[in-house]
């Protein structure tokens, strides 16, 4: 259904959000260390995803194709497992042990 589709691709739409104020948040700050690193594995995250859909379905058609069938995909369960897979718990860590420093 629609809640399961949005249930999983909520954390997965809501990273590079946060992503991105932590980066703005250490940039203000001025540790530029914490940057250089948040942003590499941020962006080798994104070039990741983003050859994984050219190379791919488009993560829409993966959606739509998700919601006719009735059940989460082999392909966008894929898509996802690069995100859940090194960059989100990577990303965690560095921004949980980074916090202390942000203005």
């Amino acid at each position: 259904t629609m809640w399961d589709v949005a249930k999983i691709m909520g954390p997965a739409s809501v990273d590079p959000v946060s992503d991105a104020i932590t980066i703005w948040s250490l940039l203000i700050g001025r540790h530029s260390w914490f940057v250089r690193v948040l942003t590499m594995i941020v962006s080798s995250s994104t070039i990741t995803q983003v050859i994984y859909c050219f190379n791919h379905r488009p993560l829409i058609s993966s959606i739509r194709k998700t919601l006719q069938a009735g059940f989460i995909r082999e392909d966008l369960l894929a898509y996802l497992k690069v995100e859940r897979g090194w960059e989100a718990p990577l990303s965690l860590a560095f921004t949980a042990y980074s916090f202390p420093f942000q203005v």
